[in-house]
């Protein structure tokens, strides 16, 4: 034996002597959660971190910020358990896109890391991080300084999480918000826009049929998904609690198109409350939310029963209140704390997707997008790259989807997150490339009809009905039909990965 290995066989029985001479077991963490969580403010400041002037995102161009009710925010948790390392991080962004995420990535610069995802809450009341919401429709409103300051705001807010790791528990609850509303909407959450069952170019026969034309399937009626799948971090040694998180399908659009203050909306006032009530940094992550979900439709009352005015902070702060007290309720009512999760991670990507959404081409070409890179396509459209990301936390399943989602495609993708307790969608994960819904309501006069539809005439009527012109949100932000097939093969083969 070598007078190295001696020393070091010495040191090795010292500490084990030690270990067995004390009342704490040494290696009661190995293997077990550790966890922290982070803040950073990310709110625009004009001659600081944002020239101006400030394009609030999310209604329509040229809606400049007047002033700060609440800051905007980075939020996130770092988990680690059995050798598996996980950072989420949620913005009071109307979106983010994957190369901003992937700068963020390498900023962090840790490869320890299995998965970095990076979610926006979809707020409609903050800094333009998209370029969508300029002077008019074809001027960016993105800031590249801001995106550079919030990159680097979330790789140190990852990386202080990192360094602070304590060894944690954790719990999981799923309740929901049904009864929380006045009529005719019985929860929280309202579906802003029902899709019209459509004959594009022909006619339905007494029989139902669509005759010499194209059939697009419309819905049956409101779409919502009001659950809200949460969990909770706290310190094994202290008890005090690190973080609760809370996933749920609403815009947060709740002050409307004529608020110019920029705010997070009710994710504020819910966070507040949750803070208030357990302590810790409180997160709002946004779920699937992809026809037109949110609170623009919905009645609520105060304590005293009278109706709070729609379109006010007010507002805001009651819905974001009852989403507290629902969630928290929720989380209260499980006793049991996991020390020792499992955490498995899938991903795919990046992978190409082909842009068909002719207005996306025309703002990508004259740059409205920021740095958002398009390029050619091998059939000779553009496209842009993505990413798709599935991990499971002990008894729940985690689907990342780059953009809002049809509640209808996320419920086929609960029902494939096999053996999971608690089902939760993060959405605009990783990135932002507007609405997926099924493929079969999709109305493609929108893209066929574009020059008619952005006021163009139509000299040889070939877009002659309303059917033809029927262009709304969900298809205008839609990047292609076929990424409905596309993404839905993608996900379900991850959640089939991670699943237990």
């Amino acid at each position: 034996m070598t007078s190295s290995t001696f020393r070091t066989t010495l040191a090795l029985l010292a500490v084990l002597g030690a270990a067995a001479c004390s009342d704490t077991n040494v290696d009661s963490d190995e293997g077990g959660l550790r966890a922290a969580a982070c803040s950073r403010k990310i709110t625009p400041v004009v001659g600081v971190n944002h020239t101006d002037p400030i394009y609030l995102a999310g209604f329509s161009n040229d809606r400049v910020a007047t002033g700060v009710h609440d800051d905007t925010w980075a939020r996130g948790v770092v988990l680690e358990s059995g050798g598996s390392k996980v950072a989420v991080v949620v913005l009071d962004v109307i979106g983010y896109f994957n190369n901003e995420v992937e700068t963020i990535r390498s900023l962090v610069g840790d490869p320890s890391f299995d998965a970095i995802v990076v979610s926006s809450t979809h707020v409609h009341e903050s800094a333009d991080t998209m370029g969508l919401w300029g002077a008019d429709e074809l001027s960016s409103g993105a800031d590249l300084g801001h995106l550079d300051f919030i990159n680097q705001s979330v790789a140190d807010c990852i990386r202080e999480a990192d360094a602070n790791l304590v060894p944690a528990e954790i719990r999981f609850a799923t309740g929901d918000t049904i009864g929380t509303s006045l009529p005719p909407e019985p929860d929280l959450v309202a579906d802003g826009e029902i899709l019209r069952h459509l004959c594009v170019g022909g006619t339905f026969d007494e029989t139902g049929a669509c005759v010499d034309g194209i059939e697009v399937m419309g819905d049956d009626g409101p779409i919502r998904n009001p659950s809200t799948p949460s969990f909770q971090i706290r310190s094994r040694e202290s008890r005090d609690v690190l973080a609760t998180l809370v996933n749920y399908a609403s815009h947060p659009e709740a002050l409307g198109s004529d608020n110019t203050l920029i705010t997070s909306d009710f994710p504020h006032y819910m966070r507040e409350a949750l803070e208030a009530r357990f302590g810790g940094i409180a997160i709002y992550m946004s779920a699937d939310l992809g026809v037109l979900q949110g609170p623009l439709d919905v009645f609520l009352e105060d304590d005293d029963g009278e109706m709070v005015p729609r379109r006010t902070f007010a507002f805001a702060q009651r819905m974001g209140e009852i989403l507290a007290q629902r969630a928290g309720d929720a989380l209260a009512a499980e006793s049991d704390w996991d020390d020792a999760p499992e955490i498995a991670v899938a991903q795919s990507g990046p992978f190409g997707v082909v842009v068909t959404n002719p207005y996306f081409d025309l703002l990508g070409a004259v740059g409205v997008f920021g740095r958002r890179p398009f390029a050619p396509g091998d059939d000779g459209g553009l496209e842009i790259v993505t990413e798709m990301q599935a991990f499971r936390v002990g008894p729940a399943t985690f689907a990342v989807t780059p953009n809002e989602l049809d509640p209808q495609i996320a419920d086929l993708y609960r029902d494939q997150m096999s053996g999971a307790e608690h089902k939760f969608l993060v959405g605009l994960g990783n990135d932002e490339v507007g609405y997926q819904m099924p493929e079969a309501k999709f109305n493609p006069g929108c893209f066929l009809c574009f020059q008619v539809n952005i006021g163009g005439e139509d000299p040889e009527g070939m877009c002659p009905g309303d059917e033809w012109n029927d262009c709304g949100t969900v298809f205008q932000n839609n990047i292609s039909p076929a990424t409905d097939p596309l993404f839905q093969g993608v996900m379900n083969e991850l959640l089939a990965e991670v699943a237990p």
